[in-house]
């Protein structure tokens, strides 16, 4: 009687020595044989190997690979990039995290993290596997090398060719809503959306993204991107798909691609990692300050613990208050469980913009002295400026309003962060709340307020007072306007109509994003003593308004005790933004509070 055949043992990982990684030589085959490879250990400088960026996708180890008489599980992503890459008659010398780091070894795993920059920047190249050859991915490669070939010979001729019937440059590609439609299917692909990705294509000294048997230079990539972006191809900056190559756009063109620990998180904030303390890990290597960042990669501290040492020691390093802008329980997911003034790095907010207009100095040139207690609270000195009185409507795009919580509505906007605002409602809620404002505690005039807290009190918001009568004209007509910005529409571009016309309707369009972008996640609202402004979404009546010293912004906090409070978030009170509350002839009070 025959016995059953046994099934393949799975491989044993031996410990790594002292600077060394693992590689795999992947054999070579032809189609419809099983995947075969050698686990090698070598010194990290001591093999030429090419490294595979990929996404891991699902966690089911649906496919193995053999080592010798032992199996491997992998998953089906990795099936798929191994079976395309490998040679028919050579072998292939490769590294791949899931084959090359024992993912069961704790230990491990944070010594060869450690390693990462050095791995990708040591392999001869870096290959991106973004899947299987489609078509759609296909006409979109095809129109970055022709944009970068017609780049390369005419400049900026190629780019005022896209805006005039006579183009000027012969044979100059079209950038049609078929084009547009593919580079915005292959932006979308989950590799441009998954952090770790940012170091390993950014650090490499050649990388080639590869679909199939299609493949181009990522640098080709950059290039177009980042020259249509200069000439302002309005269907790239605006689209959500977009902004993740953008930023490794930006990320490049840093000195020695090192950036400070909060730029880099600002930067990638459009990016998805499967474990929250990735936000972190994945990014040090490209901190520049990261001799200081006071921990190292650790997979045994938990995510409360990582996000709030790294706060704390952020806070206390530099006597900066600036990481507060990203902090508060209106930036929390409630999963984690972290003071209120410690960031929530685990969301991927790509929904929230900062107040961050370099005009703003709400407390002037004073200096923060915060310091952090024993019970991990935030010690900071304060001045009191008011309550809040009412506030106004949450400013929702059409159908996130049937949600019952404000993050049952947050993560579907997340689904889909190309929706806006309701213009409509904002501009009736400035109407309304008007009435609480007469007069204002500053002596200006009404119509002057609310023409510079609709635009959040940027730089420059006088210029843009003809667009505030036109939309508040609109809105008075009909009370249910919204925006459809111009990047959804491709014939803004139409070279049919008068430059003033397009001109016009490009101020008019950069008016009211700037307002779509800013009123997210945000309300309107007065105070006790009159004052406008916009608040979070979760503030409430009776919430009250500090200004910290040595912050740019004001906040809204939640009394929680005597001189207790939780942080809510950063706010904009109009009269208050650029010093004018210290200089009130009733010197306002300064007072010690502490953030939980």
């Amino acid at each position: 009687m025959q016995s059953p055949p046994s099934t393949p043992e799975r491989y044993e990982y031996r410990p790594l020595g002292l600077d060394e990684i693992r590689l795999i030589k992947l054999a070579p085959a032809s189609q419809g044989v099983e995947l075969q490879c050698e686990v090698l250990h070598v010194s990290i400088e001591g093999r030429s190997y090419e490294a595979l960026s990929y996404t891991w996708g699902s966690d089911k180890k649906t496919h193995v690979i053999a080592v010798g008489s032992t199996k491997i599980g992998i998953t089906t992503n990795l099936y798929q990039a191994l079976y395309h890459l490998r040679h028919q008659d050579i072998d292939r010398i490769l590294w791949a995290d899931a084959l090359c780091i024992n993912q069961g070894d704790t230990q491990e795993r944070n010594h060869q993290v450690n390693y990462m920059a050095q791995i990708f920047s040591s392999a001869s190249e870096v290959i991106i596997w973004l899947g299987p050859e489609q078509e759609d991915v296909k006409l979109a490669l095809e129109a970055f090398r022709e944009s970068d070939s017609t780049i390369a010979r005419y400049g900026d001729s190629y780019v005022q060719s896209m805006h005039s019937k006579e183009t000027g440059v012969p044979d100059v590609p079209r950038i049609d809503e078929g084009v547009i439609s593919s580079i915005l299917a292959l932006a979308r692909r989950k590799w441009f959306t998954r952090l770790w990705v940012v170091q390993e294509a950014t650090l490499a000294k050649k990388a080639t993204i590869t679909c199939g048997r299609l493949s181009i230079p990522f640098d080709t990539i950059l290039r177009v991107t980042k020259h249509w972006r200069k000439h302002d191809f309005i269907f790239l900056p605006r689209n959500e798909a977009i902004r993740p190559v953008l930023a490794m756009n930006t990320i490049t063109g840093l000195e020695h691609h090192k950036a400070p620990l909060l730029e880099l998180l600002r930067l990638t904030k459009a990016f998805e990692s499967s474990d929250p303390r990735d936000r972190i890990f994945a990014l040090m290597s490209l901190v520049s300050d990261d001799a200081n960042l006071g921990f190292e990669v650790d997979y045994s501290l938990s995510c409360a613990a990582l996000y709030t040492q790294m706060a704390k020691h952020w806070i206390m390093q530099f006597k900066s208050l600036t990481l507060l802008r990203r902090a508060g329980l209106a930036l929390h997911s409630g999963d984690i469980d972290i003071p209120s003034w410690v960031p929530d790095w685990s969301i991927c907010d790509r929904i929230y913009v900062e107040l961050g207009d370099k005009s703003f100095r709400a407390t002037r040139s004073t200096t923060a002295t915060p310091r952090v207690n024993d019970s991990n609270g935030l010690e900071l000195s304060a001045i009191f400026i008011d309550n809040i009185k009412v506030i106004g409507k949450e400013m929702l795009p059409p159908g996130l309003q049937s949600e019952n919580s404000i993050l049952g509505r947050r993560h579907s906007w997340l689904k889909d962060v190309s929706r806006v605002p309701n213009i409509g409602s904002l501009f009736a809620d400035l109407n309304y709340l008007s009435k609480y404002l007469n007069p204002y505690p500053s002596g200006e005039n009404i119509e002057h307020v609310k023409r510079r807290t609709a635009i959040f009190g940027i730089s420059g918001w006088d210029k843009f007072v003809d667009e505030y009568q036109s939309v508040y004209a609109s809105c008075q007509i009909d009370p249910s306007f919204d925006y459809v910005p111009l990047s959804c529409n491709v014939a803004t571009r139409n070279p049919d109509r008068s430059d003033d016309l397009v001109r016009s309707d490009l101020k008019k369009d950069e008016y009211l994003s700037i307002i779509s972008a800013y009123a997210r996640c945000r309300m309107l609202c007065t105070t006790d003593r009159g004052y406008l402004g916009w608040v979070p979404d979760i503030t409430r009546k009776g919430d009250s308004v500090f200004i910290f010293l040595g912050a740019p912004v004001p906040f809204v906090v939640r009394p929680a005790g005597d001189d207790v409070y939780r942080l809510i978030g950063q706010c904009y009170i109009d009269g208050i933004m650029c010093g004018e509350a210290l200089a009130l002839e009733n010197d306002p009070t300064e007072k010690n509070i502490t953030l939980i």
